[in-house]
């Protein structure tokens, strides 16, 4: 009798303590995201074989159920085996090939974990929520006390030593780091536009407060631009839940302030936007595209004509030509055309930059409602960097494949 009951206690506790212990994971990993891979490493191996006993003990690819949103899990898996299908008829084969396999994993591990398996339940908006800006506001903290150790007498020093110091601090990059930054900002929003409590009303706009003036302090122009789209959204939506009637006169007065607040942001003046070397990368991606635009010239290949042509190109800046003179020859794999759309066509052709697009469009484009709205947050912040990064670069390709797969298979209110 008393190995009967045990056996049944274990087989009722067993199922929970693993959902729970996945959930444990998936917040160590949530907060290492604002670091580079190396030190996410044993997070991830920990989330992952937690991921796997979820997924056997509570049996969640027994609960999946096609939807057209699921077409965005398979796009994903076509754009990471592209790459092996590609190779095959490229001529080389080096470090670019498996830099890039492997810096895109994610593509491959959340399409198909979003076609065939659920995702935990026991994982909340709300542990995401608090998780993300716990770490940020840890990392903005530590950088402050960093700064004013080295103690700075300008805002414009601020922003010179901010670079040397987050690379030492965190060994990060602004890309990097706002992406992070800015998706906890839209997080927050998402979990007090799901459940509004005073205190966390309180604390969450006090974060996002925290976290905005961080990114305006910050050299990179992409984050706060996000930040601002993502900041004249939410209080537009806020006041549409709740004073409909001033909506307009509300958003024409905020966007006066954020467009003053963008106008003096060093960064983003016309002095400097004229020097912007992209223009001349960007110029050199097309010409490459034009010599195979339909079906493209694989990673491997891509990459070295890339290097080859941008290297030589003499429009771009004096600066960038030093650089790459000074390069090592490893370092010049690193290289890349600061748009993912590009890097995308210049790998696979137009076919490269159609599955780019339906990964950023179908999300939207196949759910509705809240999980729309949700889902259209994230897609805003990593399409608008798509534009200037490449995703074999700074990306955060792993954090975009996981919120995907969060939102696409969490439960919302609306679902109750």
């Amino acid at each position: 009798m008393i190995t009967r009951f045990s056996h049944n206690n274990m087989k009722s506790i067993l199922p929970t303590a693993v959902e729970w212990i996945n959930v444990l994971s998936t917040i160590c990993l949530l907060g290492t995201f604002i670091l580079p891979f190396k030190y996410q490493r044993v997070a991830l191996y920990v989330y992952f074989a937690t991921l796997i006993l979820d997924i056997a003990i509570n049996r969640r690819y027994k609960e999946i159920k096609w939807h057209n949103v699921k077409y965005v899990f398979a796009t994903m898996v076509f754009f990471y085996t592209a790459m092996w299908i590609w190779h095959a008829f490229e001529d080389c084969s080096s470090q670019i090939y498996f830099h890039s396999t492997d810096i895109r994993l994610p593509f491959l591990v959340f399409g198909l974990l979003g076609l065939t398996c659920r995702i935990n339940p026991k994982i909340k908006i709300s542990y995401i929520a608090y998780t993300m800006l716990i770490t940020s506001l840890i990392a903005i903290v530590y950088l402050a006390y960093k700064i004013v150790d080295s103690q700075p007498t300008t805002i414009e020093e601020i922003r010179l030593l901010l670079p040397v110091i987050r690379h030492k601090a965190l060994h990060t990059t602004h890309i990097g780091l706002n992406q992070y930054l800015n998706c906890t900002i839209a997080i927050c929003f998402i979990y007090l536009h799901e459940k509004t409590k005073k205190w966390d009303v309180i604390l969450l706009s006090l974060g996002i407060l925290i976290i905005y003036i961080s990114l305006l302090l910050n050299e990179g122009r992409a984050g706060f631009i996000i930040a601002n789209i993502l900041i004249w959204l939410f209080i537009g939506i806020t006041i549409y839940r709740h004073k409909p009637k001033v909506l307009i006169p509300g958003l024409t007065i905020l966007s006066i302030i954020l467009l003053s607040i963008t106008s003096h942001h060093d960064r983003l003046n016309l002095t400097e936007l004229m020097k912007e070397p992209r223009t001349f990368v960007w110029d050199t991606s097309i010409e490459i595209i034009k010599e195979k635009p339909i079906l493209g010239h694989g990673v491997c290949q891509g990459k070295q004509l890339f290097i080859e042509q941008v290297t030589n190109n003499k429009d771009l800046t004096e600066f960038w030509e030093h650089w790459y003179s000074l390069a090592p020859d490893y370092n010049k794999n690193r290289f890349h055309c600061h748009n993912a759309f590009l890097e995308s066509a210049i790998e696979f052709g137009l076919i490269g930059i159609i599955a780019t697009i339906l990964i950023f469009l179908l999300p939207i484009l196949f759910t509705k409602n809240k999980r729309r709205l949700y889902l259209s947050f994230i897609i805003l912040i990593f399409g608008i960097q798509a534009i200037f990064e490449s995703f074999t670069a700074h990306y955060q390709i792993f954090l975009f494949c996981w919120l995907l797969y969060f939102f696409v298979n969490t439960k919302l209110s609306e679902d109750d």
